[in-house]
């Protein structure tokens, strides 16, 4: 999703991933129901919190899946035509962009990424 302007540093706006909360000033153009989405996943990983790693296979020690090769769950998330820079070299372009709905953590991704994680939602089950 587009960076707030007050976040952007540089010529280039490289996104926000991440929703964090959508009461914030920024994202109040975007929660209506024409924005909102949902992103097929099969698996997501976090960073290690483990200060001083260095390789691939330590910096993203957390990877969850449903399992049973790894079904499709659904992050909750907005989206939004935009025209802008993402790379200065690649200069402005239109794109279709998309962030993730966020929430505090579960006992089972806390421990890894303690500060948030996805909305999300069982594909074929029901929401109520």
């Amino acid at each position: 999703m587009p960076t707030p302007l007050e976040r952007v540093k540089g010529k280039a706006d490289y996104g926000t991933t991440n929703i964090r909360n959508p009461q914030y000033g920024h994202w109040q153009q975007y929660v209506g129901v024409e924005h909102r989405c949902v992103v097929p996943v099969t698996s997501f990983s976090e960073p290690s919190p483990t200060p001083g790693i260095r390789t691939l296979r330590q910096v993203f020690s957390g990877l969850f899946a449903l399992n049973e090769d790894r079904p499709l769950f659904f992050f909750a998330g907005l989206w939004t035509p935009w025209h802008g820079v993402r790379k200065v070299k690649d200069g402005a372009g239109d794109f279709e962009l998309y962030g993730f709905m966020t929430t505090a953590p579960n006992a089972l991704i806390k421990p890894i990424h303690a500060p948030l994680m996805g909305v999300g939602h069982l594909a074929g089950k029901c929401c109520g």
